[in-house]
């Protein structure tokens, strides 16, 4: 039994889910809703329209803006990524992925926690934007830096100097953002996420444009690194699995491994599909976009609404033995309830790189079978601890290239 260490608060509230107790209030304005029918019926029906807001100027003007979805842009987006999943742009995203682990293997040790977010966030940069400068990339980094220490904070209280910090930190990486807009639509495209804002960009507004792109760098800061970081946290706990998938993979280079990375090891990808079910974030805040009935709970506009993959994912209503991680349960033929497993969120504003986030957790189990091991110290006790992220803490060890530890 696999049994992360959670604050007060979560452990209650997913006692109450388990015990049948799905889906209540703790207020007028608070809903949670933990079924998986009921969570997938909340997003379909809030989401039903995803058209932007009106320009901040056209609000001050008192006229209104251009008519742009959000579906539009993630539509760009997913074409983009697309792209990104192919075996060249595959190749270049675990050489970028495993320059950390090199530098990283020259150090008497590492915190693997730590490496393998700034692993995640750094080796993404460039799907983001490509052309950063390195001053840019520095102010990216340090907000990035900014966003991670708060999530992966045990406590999330924080002083007035650490707001100001983090809120002068966004703003200098949204400027960022706005800098590389206007640059880039003078220059030639690129095949990275901020091409999609760009052409759209007449009918954006600058301002909804930059909020576009303080959005995605927001989302691929935390929650990636944080399932890659369980990833590794699993590998070193189970040497068993650890030989299954280095049998499966003898004999594949990258390039192969590149091809099809979803089907060349059945015993990766069923590992990564039970980290994915195992370790998600325990709660995601959300509001009515406008009133709703969801599962007998009336909702008003702006209504606060709690859900939780995490819940779900450890409810015994849906998943036989809940809290064992059985990597085997996803070689066997089993019929999946609708809305069960839902690792990326609910449609229709799932994560639009969930298939590349998929991948990416490949790429680094291959690394980790066939470049390089983790040997955890040995006074270390890792664990995981649900903060806003499933984190593995005390988690401290050496990088070692496998050709020197063989």
């Amino acid at each position: 039994m696999t049994l992360p260490k959670e604050n007060e608060d979560i452990t209650a509230l997913k006692k109450r889910c388990h015990s049948g107790d799905e889906n209540f209030s703790l207020g007028p304005n608070t809903h949670c809703i933990f079924s998986a029918t009921a969570a997938k019926e909340f997003s379909q029906k809030n989401y039903q329209d995803l058209t932007l807001p009106d320009r901040l100027i056209d609000i001050l003007r008192r006229r209104s803006s251009s008519v742009v979805s959000w579906q539009e842009i993630r539509s760009g987006w997913i074409d983009v990524l697309k792209n990104q999943n192919t075996a060249p742009a595959l190749k270049e995203l675990y050489e970028r992925m495993s320059h950390f682990w090199e530098v990283a293997s020259l150090e008497a040790e590492t915190d693997f926690s730590d490496l393998i977010q700034w692993m995640t966030v750094g080796s993404l940069l460039p799907s983001l934007v490509n052309d950063l400068s390195g001053e840019e990339r520095q102010l990216i980094e340090a907000d990035q830096k900014n966003k991670l220490s708060f999530l992966l904070a045990e406590k999330t209280s924080v002083s007035a100097r650490q707001r100001w910090l983090m809120a002068w930190r966004s703003m200098r990486a949204a400027s960022v953002f706005r800098r590389a807009i206007k640059r880039r639509s003078k220059e030639e495209q690129r095949p990275d996420l901020l091409q999609t804002v760009v052409q759209l960009l007449p009918r954006l507004g600058m301002d909804r444009a930059v909020d576009a792109m303080v959005t995605v760098h927001t989302a691929v800061n935390g929650p990636p690194g944080a399932a890659l970081g369980c990833l590794a946290f699993e590998l070193s706990r189970r040497p068993e699995w650890m030989v299954r998938i280095r049998e499966q993979l003898d004999g594949v280079s990258i390039d192969d491994f590149c091809q099809s990375p979803m089907t060349v090891s059945s015993d990766l990808m069923a590992f990564v599909r039970e980290v994915l079910r195992m370790w998600n974030v325990p709660v995601v805040f959300r509001n009515a976009r406008k009133a709703l009935d969801v599962a007998g709970q009336q909702m008003s506009l702006d209504a606060s609404v709690i859900m939780s993959p995490y819940f779900i994912h450890r409810n015994p209503q849906y998943w036989p033995d809940p809290d064992i991680f059985k990597p085997e349960r996803w070689l066997e033929r089993q019929q999946l309830v609708s809305g069960t497993y839902v690792p990326f969120g609910w449609a229709p504003k799932h994560c639009v790189g969930a298939q590349l986030g998929t991948v990416q957790m490949l790429l680094l189990g291959y690394l980790l079978t066939k470049d390089f091991s983790i040997e955890v110290d040995e006074r270390s006790r890792p664990h995981i601890v649900m903060t806003a992220l499933p984190t593995p803490m005390d988690f401290k060890g050496k990088v070692v290239p496998r050709t020197e530890s063989q």
